[in-house]
């Protein structure tokens, strides 16, 4: 399963991205391809550029995809306020509702891909992989809010963060070190088959296997009672339950276990937990037993970059909860926006050059918003450390750090080679 990164001296920084002057001699031309007036581009007219969204802003996973859409459109207005992009140009967001579904996708994507020149957020690997043949034909490049190991080796792709699979694997590593499961142990894993469920019990099996644990395998799905997952859980005796699932879920498993009296630590992705569930009858049942292993850092984290945002929300007024996906969207928009001054400063704003640009990016710091991201080689994680947090319920967010740093476990290493 290891892979080794290779090292490369480029980086573009998120600190030094907002200081960047304005870009003179940034023209448009037609789809990419040269030779046409600014009209021609879609999406960029002489004062904007237009990006779209593709979320899930309905179902289980709205409250993480509303979050990451306020986080984006935060970073844009700062960004607009000190001056916009490419000679004064000022970024809009289209947003489209895909409520998970594939053919939802297709079909918004369909109805924006004349109007749009990259997409800023696109939540779901299915649905990217729906939409992938028809934008890589319209030459439209995206950031993913998906951490899935299939989009790796896609040039145009760029996956904000750690994959699943490694998540898992330093989550393992995690109870290890700290003694929460040892050698020997039998440890279960509740999870959605696919893209996202998949690829993190990979991981976890990957780990399990290297340090001589027992991994019992459950899949669900967002309809599941998980009364008889939770009671074969007990009676195998498991000293940590892992779950890649939706939040609903996540409390549904902490409820169950807590009156089973099978009071063991609950792992899971960033996707798995909501700070919504903290306003629930079942709070108690998460509150300092259930741990976010993420690439993103708590609201509440201590880093350069946290404290810049914090301050940038409290001044902005908005509304909407601060939590994780707020921090990815707006991080995803950083990440768009050093593409965006790179093709503006190399040559015309098209959709070719832009995703020349996408494939130039060899690493990019994030200033403690996220774990450090390297694209040297784009067949491997583009990060392998994660950040490890507790729930807790008195903290904006609902997550206080519990690693100040990100974790790297033993049993990822193998990747780190050249890094």
């Amino acid at each position: 399963m290891p892979r080794s990164l290779s090292k490369k001296a480029l980086a573009v920084t998120a600190a030094s991205l907002m200081g960047v002057g304005l870009l003179a001699g940034c023209s448009t031309t037609d789809n990419g391809s040269g030779g046409g007036s600014s009209e021609k581009v879609p999406g960029v007219t002489e004062k904007t550029i237009e990006l779209g969204t593709l979320q899930a802003l309905t179902g289980s996973f709205a409250p993480g995809a509303k979050a990451q859409l306020a986080g984006a459109k935060l970073y844009w207005e700062k960004a607009n306020a000190e001056g916009g992009v490419c000679d004064g140009r000022l970024v809009q967001l289209q947003a489209r509702d895909h409520a998970y579904d594939p053919q939802k996708a297709v079909t918004q994507y369909s109805a924006i891909r004349n109007d749009i020149l990259a997409i800023q957020l696109l939540t779901g690997t299915a649905m990217t992989e729906a939409v992938a043949s028809q934008m890589k034909s319209d030459n439209v490049v995206s950031i993913p809010m998906s951490w899935s190991p299939d989009l790796l080796g896609k040039p145009s792709i760029l996956i904000p963060g750690t994959t699943y699979d490694v998540d898992m694997i330093n989550a393992v590593d995690y109870l290890l070190k700290e003694g929460k499961i040892k050698q020997g142990d039998n440890i279960s894993y509740l999870y959605f088959q696919g893209d996202f469920g998949g690829p993190g019990f990979q991981g976890a099996k990957y780990a399990a296997e290297k340090n001589g644990l027992t991994i019992n395998e459950f899949q669900v799905n967002p309809n599941s009672d998980l009364t008889s997952e939770i009671n074969q859980i007990k009676a195998k005796g498991s000293t940590a339950i892992f779950m890649s699932t939706n939040p609903p879920l996540l409390q549904k498993a902490a409820n169950l276990s807590a009156d089973a009296g099978l009071n063991v630590p609950i792992v899971v992705p960033t996707p798995t937990f909501g700070p919504e569930l903290l306003g629930g009858a079942g709070a108690a049942n998460l509150i300092d037993r259930v741990l976010v292993v993420s690439p993103y850092n708590a609201w509440t984290g201590d880093s350069k970059g946290l404290t810049a945002l914090r301050d940038e929300y409290k001044k902005s007024g908005d509304t909407e909860t601060p939590q994780q996906f707020y921090i990815a969207g707006y991080a995803a928009a950083s990440l768009m926006h050093s593409a965006l001054e790179a093709t503006c400063k190399n040559g015309d704003l098209t959709r070719a050059n832009l995703a020349k640009e996408f494939e130039n990016i060899k690493s990019f710091q994030m200033d403690g918003l996220s774990v450090d991201l390297s694209y040297s080689d784009r067949s491997v994680p583009p990060a392998l450390g994660d950040y490890v947090m507790k729930v807790d319920k008195e903290a904006v967010g609902g997550l206080t750090p519990v690693t100040p740093k990100p974790f790297k476990g033993d049993d990822a290493k193998p990747l780190l080679k050249g890094k």
